[in-house]
């Protein structure tokens, strides 16, 4: 398999318009921390090499991501500047307390929280990444083991995705064997330590999390399907799906190859689909590259 780019020309942008730009971060082990592209074309403008990266939030000048591998993901930050010229996003600085198998992220007051999959718990770090308190979030319902996945942070509330599964005696802890009980829970403030209300039921391993306006959209991924305000909206076949972006009409999902394909033919895209219909409107597939893991448009 070749290798993936490592730049492309920018597009000409005479004027800057929000979302012109989707950034995608690659789930490690990679060897790619994101992938640039123009939103409109789907065309790849920069391959970042360097570790894998896995939830992404974007603040004014700030582009915040966890990196690094399984047991030792930290908070990371690029400066981003975005004009008519295009989009600069400057090195990636890795720092901070480890979020072991930190998956996503929110900025909150000049803090980060995050979801540490390997715990189970939100783990907050101060505005020098520095460890400040850890949560743990259980769900209504008994089971043996538990996965927190992404954030989303919509209004004064934050969205997490996580699933549930029973694991019988003497098996293993592969979660990926089960079809896991999937939740969408609102987490009121004060974060972390609020109230945790399931708000989206019977999903199977749950991802990505986003809003847009009064729409809540979610990557119900080992089935194949994303959801759109509590029901299912359409299926996008031929992976596992993982980061979610919208943008008017369009709304962009990413599709990996699946584990238990195994990586050596492993593969990724992204695919752009009309939000209403689910209708493929275009696909681009990222070579050398395995797992997709957020999306977001810039």
């Amino acid at each position: 398999m070749s290798e993936p780019p490592t730049e492309t020309s920018v597009p000409t942008v005479t004027s800057y318009t929000p979302g012109r730009f989707l950034l995608a971060t690659v789930n490690p082990p990679s060897g790619i921390t994101f992938v640039l592209l123009d939103s409109q074309t789907l065309e790849i403008i920069e391959s970042r090499p360097g570790l894998g990266a896995r939830g992404v939030f974007v603040e004014p000048g700030k582009l915040w991501t966890l990196t690094g591998e399984q047991e030792d993901m930290r908070l990371s930050v690029a400066d981003i500047t975005l004009n008519s010229s295009g989009v600069v996003i400057g090195d990636v600085q890795r720092f901070g307390h480890t979020v072991p198998s930190g998956h996503g992220l929110v900025r909150v007051g000049g803090k980060t929280i995050a979801t540490a999959s390997l715990s189970n718990d939100l783990i907050v770090l101060d505005e020098l990444g520095n460890f400040e308190r850890s949560f743990p979030v259980t769900c209504q319902r008994r089971q043996d083991y538990s996965h927190l996945n992404d954030l989303c942070l919509t209004g004064d509330d934050i969205l997490l995705s996580m699933f549930t599964w029973h694991r019988p005696v003497g098996y293993g802890v592969r979660w990926r064997d089960f079809n896991c009980s999937g939740n969408i829970v609102r987490l009121l403030p004060p974060f972390p330590g609020g109230a945790v209300i399931a708000e989206t039921c019977g999903l199977f391993q749950p991802h990505s999390v986003i809003t847009n306006g009064m729409d809540t959209w979610v990557c119900n991924s080992k089935v194949g399907d994303v959801w759109k305000n509590g029901k299912s909206s359409f299926r996008v076949d031929g992976g596992y799906l993982r980061g979610l972006a919208v943008q008017g009409c369009n709304l962009y999902v990413g599709l990996s190859s699946r584990r238990e394909d195994g990586h050596e033919s492993g593969w990724a895209a992204i695919v752009c689909l009309f939000a209403e219909t689910g209708q493929e409107v275009k696909r681009v597939v990222l070579d050398g590259i395995r797992e997709v893991y957020a999306l977001c448009l810039l």
